[in-house]
């Protein structure tokens, strides 16, 4: 092969992977200026990641939601090609039952119910329905689950997909990074109406009709 189309082909695969790269780090800093408009405006602080970890990700915004620990970071789940990546915001509420889980009840939690699979029943309808409930100790979980905390849960829950209560607090996952300022805003704004109804204080306000 000659020399100068040696060169030329060592030229145009180092072009694209700078292309590669500026691209990969304009969709980085303009998620991380969103994220971080969004810390502003919600009394948190983003921490982005340094270069060249930046890359692969963008960082993570931190602080507190209600008094209580918060956290918005990427996760990534799955291995190799089936490897997606995914927007994670928990936050930490001391105080629930052991063991909690509560998520939306879907085709698989419906068969496992029939199935006689481990569900803790509340004798309330709506609940009942519209959630998969866990726990080690269901009769905490029944003294904890009250009326106005079942009512938050409904009213806030029922139709955030992605909001579960598990691993010792409110967790949000959606798949990829959300760069959508208003999803935000709305999604956190459900998990503080969420935490203050969950933590020591209960939420005070009417079932909400269905």
């Amino acid at each position: 092969m000659p020399f100068y189309l040696t060169l030329l082909i060592i030229a145009g695969v180092f072009g694209f992977a700078l292309m590669v790269i500026t691209l990969m780090l304009r969709h980085v800093k303009a998620t991380q200026a969103i994220w971080s408009r969004f810390a502003g405006r919600h009394g948190l602080q983003f921490q982005p990641s340094p270069w060249p970890v930046a890359l692969v990700h963008v960082g993570g915004v931190q602080g507190l939601l209600e008094g209580l620990p918060f956290e918005m970071r990427p996760v990534n789940k799955g291995s190799g090609r089936n490897q997606s990546t995914y927007t994670r915001m928990q936050v930490t509420i001391p105080g629930l039952p052991p063991g909690l889980v509560i998520r939306h009840e879907g085709f698989l939690g419906k068969v496992g119910k029939a199935l006689g699979g481990q569900d803790v029943r509340l004798d309330d309808p709506h609940f009942d329905a519209a959630f998969l409930i866990k726990g080690a100790d269901p009769a905490a979980v029944r003294q904890y689950l009250t009326l106005a905390r079942r009512d938050a849960l409904l009213l806030h829950m029922r139709e955030a997909k992605g909001v579960e209560v598990l691993s010792g607090g409110l967790v949000f996952e959606r798949r990829g990074l959300i760069r959508d300022e208003a999803e935000l805003d709305r999604t956190i704004d459900r998990l503080r109406f969420l935490t203050r109804a969950l933590g020591p204080g209960e939420a005070a306000h009417s079932r909400a009709p269905f």
